[in-house]
């Protein structure tokens, strides 16, 4: 069992880029003592100098399921516990809809299917971590009881980036699993932090590291850059209890590190005007309400597998 003083984290791709300068980052601070998982295909390079007493590399698919499952039952059975995880795995574009089209239509079966892997580890692998995280934050000894006095049972960020704020056609796929990220983070933190847990996504702009295809930071000029202390300052802001200098990062934030600013984002949510929809009047805010109502307990329901035979009750307000 590890003292107390020891906070155990979890990163997806540490082995490089934002994930290894996140692991040296936290193993560099003096109270709380991390303990940091570094979850990737590949270790670690030995350049990195990590200390073999408080870290451990776990080889990882976080696009497969059970090799993720593992990964975070591995990382909890360590010290029994599981207080951070920074889901930061990411690739880019693996399929392009316009450029390998053949349009003569010499292919009787039409077009090939697409490869689909930039939205299996941008988007699904992190929908896995995410369950995963709920479960081991959870799971930790001191955390048995619910929460009753705002108690943080364990806080996670998830990598987008700021091609999920502002669309990028050269990459799609991308741009639009880390868009989906943003909404996921939004939608969820009301939820999470009904149980202890909070969540932000962190949105980079151009961070020299392994994901720029060759030549492109030739010539990025140097003042579009993002370095890599920006990232980091981030990072500090959301796992602060209190959510940074602005309280932005402390649950279902979204920040955009962009040279040397956080911009933290406004989520405006429904507008609470009333619109004309033909003769009826719909109030936003309210359609909004009743909606979260009936799909949290036909997701309660679906949980505990009891859906079908209540279906009529919760469409008509009676459970």
């Amino acid at each position: 069992m590890a003292p107390s003083s020891v906070r155990v984290a979890l990163i997806t791709g540490a082995s490089s880029g934002i994930g290894l300068a996140l692991t040296q980052h936290l193993l560099s601070k003096p109270s709380p003592t991390w303990h940091v998982v570094l979850a990737d295909m590949n270790p670690p390079p030995a350049s990195a100098n990590l200390p073999a007493s408080r870290t451990r590399y776990i080889h990882t698919n976080v696009a497969d399921w059970s090799s993720q499952a593992s990964c975070f039952r591995e990382a909890f059975s360590w010290h029994s516990r599981l207080d951070f995880a920074a889901l930061n795995a990411g690739i880019d574009d693996r399929d392009d809809i316009f450029n390998s089209m053949d349009f003569s239509l010499s292919q009787p079966d039409g077009p090939p299917k697409p490869n689909m892997l930039t939205f299996d580890v941008d988007f699904y692998a992190v929908y896995y971590g995410i369950k995963l995280c709920a479960y081991y934050f959870s799971a930790s000894p001191q955390h048995i009881k619910p929460t009753s006095n705002g108690e943080e049972r364990g806080v996670m960020v998830l990598t987008a980036s700021a091609a999920g704020l502002y669309p990028n056609p050269a990459i799609p796929q991308y741009s639009a699993s880390k868009e989906a990220l943003i909404s996921l983070t939004r939608s969820l933190a009301p939820r999470a932090q009904e149980h202890g847990i909070r969540m932000n996504a962190l949105c980079p702009a151009m961070v020299p590291t392994n994901l720029a295809p060759p030549g492109l930071m030739d010539v990025v000029p140097d003042e579009g850059v993002t370095p890599m202390s920006t990232i980091l300052r981030a990072y500090d802001e959301m796992m602060d209890p209190k959510g940074g200098p602005s309280g932005r990062g402390r649950n279902g934030g979204v920040v955009e590190a962009n040279v040397q600013d956080l911009d933290w984002k406004e989520n405006e949510g429904w507008k609470p005007k009333i619109e004309k929809e033909g003769k009826g009047l719909w109030r936003a805010r309210e359609v909004m309400g009743t909606w979260n109502k009936v799909y949290l307990e036909r997701n309660r329901r679906w949980a505990i597998g009891d859906w079908d035979e209540n279906r009529e009750k919760v469409q008509r307000g009676k459970l």
